[in-house]
């Protein structure tokens, strides 16, 4: 599919080819709405590269909605969740969401009949993307560190700098001094980051992301792509010759994506995690990404740090009709009955569940 096209095309990520890669990061570029590396793509590359090296991991697909109008494109990506619901790409790890580009209402249930799906869901897409609005639910803030006034018109409102400076003298009396690298190519430091989010992730009781083949091979790969409007970024915060807190993030022109950290729990009461992202405040207008993206999330230490904000939304976007809408309702049926302990046939003396012999065609019980 190339310009002059008329007609709602799905795409797998890896055919996507050079000319409709280029007309999304043209898009991408132009659009404020869409200024994040999450909607790189780049980012979708990665991230189908590695799901299809693990086997059930699922793969990328990319709506792609052209504009009849002046021969521009916009783009969904999107994942398949089940025969009849897709989602977002990577699930999880997506912290930006929606479409890339402007595109018709109807055009995005378009998209869903030509793609075979009923329903695409999404939890992160900005309010801003007004095509989606119908489907729009519950919001939530998406925190912003702003420096593009410069660091100290933020640093002069923020009382916990004190606090982390007190902690940092501290942490290097206990240690040794305490140095930041905002840059490191160290497959050692992801290896420890990767360990301490295991063990946050095991004593939270979240799923181990780090678990996750696919989930690995995009941390590894982020290492070697440098890109000025898409990047991997892994940072580390020393005290003396040990490795106390480290973060892998993302960027996009003047993004700075706030992804994945961790820190040595042992020294959690000097808040060494709380420590590197102060000091990514103070060298982000160096590194050229003055704005550093928090992701979703009221976090204690988010509202802290945050002077600015993006409202997120989640939804979920339907086609409607008398076969797609009889399945749904067989669908929500049979979820609701897999939610209840399973249907069986009574033993002697046992009450008999009479609305889930019927949902099953079971014949009818004797009352």
């Amino acid at each position: 599919m190339i310009s002059g096209a008329t007609a709602i095309a799905v795409v797998p990520m890896s055919e996507l080819g050079t000319e409709l890669v280029a007309r999304w990061s043209e898009a991408q570029l132009a659009d404020p709405r869409t200024d994040s590396p999450f909607y790189r793509p780049e980012y979708f590359q990665l991230l189908d590269d590695a799901m299809r090296t693990d086997r059930g991991a699922g793969r990328i697909e990319v709506g792609v909605i052209p504009d009849a109008e002046d021969d521009r494109f916009a783009f969904l990506p999107f994942q398949r969740e089940s025969r009849w619901r897709a989602g977002p790409p990577g699930r999880s790890l997506t912290d930006y969401q929606g479409l890339v580009g402007h595109a018709a209402r109807a055009s995005v249930v378009d998209l869903l009949r030509v793609a075979g799906v009923d329903e695409w869901r999404f939890d992160h897409v900005p309010v801003t993307q007004t095509e989606l609005e119908p489907w729009f639910g519950p919001r939530e803030p998406s925190p912003l560190i702003d420096l593009r006034d410069g660091y100290e018109a933020w640093a002069v409102k923020r009382r916990l700098i004190a606090e982390l400076e007190y902690k940092r003298r501290r942490l290097a009396r206990d240690m040794g001094p305490v140095r930041f690298e905002p840059t490191v190519c160290d497959p050692a430091v992801l290896a420890r980051l990767a360990g301490w989010k295991s063990a946050q992730f095991q004593r939270t009781g979240k799923r181990d992301l780090f678990a996750v083949p696919w989930i690995r091979t995009v941390a590894e790969q982020l290492l070697t792509v440098t890109g000025a409007q898409f990047g991997g970024r892994l940072s580390a915060l020393y005290a003396g010759d040990d490795l106390v807190a480290a973060h892998l993030g993302m960027t996009s022109g003047q993004i700075w994506h706030w992804w994945i950290s961790a820190y040595d729990h042992n020294w959690s009461r000097r808040s060494p995690g709380a420590i590197l992202l102060l000091e990514m405040v103070r060298s982000a207008s160096v590194q050229g990404t003055p704005v550093i993206d928090l992701g979703k999330g009221t976090q204690l230490y988010k509202t802290r740090f945050a002077n600015a904000e993006l409202m997120l939304t989640a939804g979920l976007v339907r086609r409607h009709g008398l076969l797609i809408d009889l399945r749904r309702v067989v669908r929500e049926r049979r979820g609701a009955l897999r939610r209840r302990k399973p249907a069986r046939l009574p033993t002697s003396g046992e009450p008999v569940n009479h609305e889930a012999r019927r949902a099953l065609g079971w014949p009818a019980a004797v009352r």
